[in-house]
C-alpha cells in the first residue's frame, strides 16, 4: 500500500467532511479506532490495520454454520373444554377460578402509606 497516497485520500475526504459538518472530524471514522497520532502516516496506518481486522473477522466467521431456525410453531393438541380448563374442584365442589373460595390474608401490610382502620 502506498501510505502516501492513503493518507493524502483520506485526508481530503476528512476535509470535505469537516467543511459539510462545520467541525473536524478526526476520529469520527470505523478505522480511526486503530489510530496511532505518532505514526507518520496515522490515517493510512490506521486503516490498514482496520481493513486487516475486517478480513480477520469474515475469514473466521465464513466457515461457521448457520442455525436453523423454524418459522412454524405446533399447537399442542388438547381434548379438553376450554370452559372445564377454568373450574377447579373444592371439597367436592366444582368453582370456577374467577369465583375464589380464599381466606382473607392475614398478612399485614407493609406499606407505610395505608391507613389502618
Amino acid at each position: 500500500m502506498n501510505y502516501t497516497k492513503k493518507q493524502s485520500e483520506l485526508d481530503v475526504k476528512k476535509w470535505i467532511d469537516s467543511e459539510i459538518k462545520n467541525y473536524d472530524t478526526c476520529g469520527e471514522y470505523s478505522y480511526c479506532a486503530n489510530c496511532n497520532k505518532n505514526e507518520a502516516y496515522p490515517c493510512a496506518y490506521a486503516y490498514e490495520r482496520y481493513t486487516a481486522l475486517v478480513k480477520t473477522i469474515k475469514n473466521s466467521t465464513s466457515g461457521t454454520k448457520k442455525l436453523k431456525t423454524s418459522t412454524t410453531t405446533k399447537r399442542s393438541t388438547c381434548s379438553r373444554n376450554s370452559s372445564s380448563m377454568n373450574k377447579k374442584t373444592f371439597n367436592g365442589k366444582t368453582t370456577t377460578s374467577k369465583s375464589s373460595t380464599r381466606k382473607p390474608s392475614t398478612r399485614r401490610s407493609t406499606n407505610k402509606n395505608t391507613v389502618k382502620a
